[in-house]
This record gives C-alpha cells, sequence and structure tokens, in this order.
C-alpha cells in the first residue's frame, strides 16, 4: 500500500497549511498510529467536503477501509475532479 500512502501524504501536506507555514507541529509517530487526523477543513476552509472525505479516507487506521490501490484512488480523484 505504499502508493496509496504516498499519495496520501502528497495530499495532506498542501491541505495542512498551518504546518507548512510552521505554525503547528508534526505529530510524534504513536500519535499518528493511535490518533484520528485532524480533518483537512480546519486548517483550510477552502476545502471541499468532498476532498476532505477522500483525504481522510486516505488516512483511515483500518487497512481495508483505506482505498485498496493506486487505481482506486486514481477513480476517486477523477470522479472528484469531475465534480
Amino acid at each position: 500500500m505504499l502508493v496509496g500512502h504516498s499519495i496520501s501524504k502528497c495530499l495532506e501536506e498542501p491541505c495542512q497549511c498551518s504546518l507548512i507555514a510552521g505554525i503547528g507541529s508534526l505529530p510524534q509517530p504513536s500519535a499518528q498510529v493511535r490518533d484520528k487526523p485532524l480533518p483537512p477543513s480546519q486548517l483550510n476552509p477552502n476545502i471541499s467536503q468532498p476532498l476532505e472525505t477522500l483525504i481522510l479516507r486516505c488516512f483511515e487506521k483500518e487497512p481495508e477501509k483505506r482505498y485498496q490501490n493506486g487505481s482506486e484512488l486514481a477513480q476517486a480523484l477523477e470522479k472528484l475532479s469531475a465534480t
């Protein structure tokens, strides 16, 4: 699931503008495993609900709830861009 993780990290960075700007701090590895991610819209209110849902699915703690491969994620992104 390396592809899905890599893509989710690419989606995460622009959405978490406060981290990029140096306002926040990066979570500790144990927090990444234990805690739910902060909804991207809390950091950037311009993020649409459908995009936020897609991003949060990439960060699901249970692997079976994540996109299962890059193709599945790509289809979701295409569907999102068509709306």
